[in-house]
């Protein structure tokens, strides 16, 4: 299996992950979110750092964060895939947010904010900017090092 098929299977695997966890209900969601709130202030206050996470900061960084790997895995994958342009990989990442936030309208107590939606992309966002400002930076010093030779 090639790399591209890797990043290709990884990324519907984690996009299926995504919609899979907005399918649970509010109060099986809220019992998650909780238990890792208690633990992270168990870990800060043991680090003697002021605890007082809250539910609420817990599930946005959440998103956040699972974006975030969602931008590198579709990075990834348009890396070692065809070279598409930019535009679609910032785009499939916003469509995977747009229907994420949709599939939890139709779960029992849960609802699709359009806040979430801008956490979930820029989360994704903040990658894909830094994977190709990086990306630029090797390809210059790349065409630096061959001019001097």
């Amino acid at each position: 299996m090639n790399k591209r098929n890797i990043f290709a299977v990884l990324t519907i695997l984690w996009t299926i992950i995504i919609w899979g966890h907005s399918m649970i209900p509010a109060q099986a969601s809220s019992q998650e979110s909780g238990v890792v709130v208690e633990l992270l202030n168990k870990v800060a206050f043991f680090l003697h750092f002021p605890a007082g996470l809250t539910d609420h900061f817990i599930r946005k960084t959440a998103h956040f964060s699972e974006y975030a790997v969602l931008g590198f895995l579709v990075c990834g994958l348009r890396y070692w895939g065809k070279r598409t342009g930019v535009g679609i990989t910032v785009f499939s990442c916003l469509m995977v947010a747009l229907i994420d936030e949709t599939i939890q309208l139709f779960v029992e107590g849960r609802s699709g904010q359009i806040t979430d939606v801008w956490i979930d992309f820029l989360g994704a966002l903040c990658v894909i900017l830094i994977y190709n400002l990086v990306r630029r930076a090797n390809h210059e010093k790349k065409n630096s090092n061959s001019i001097r030779s």
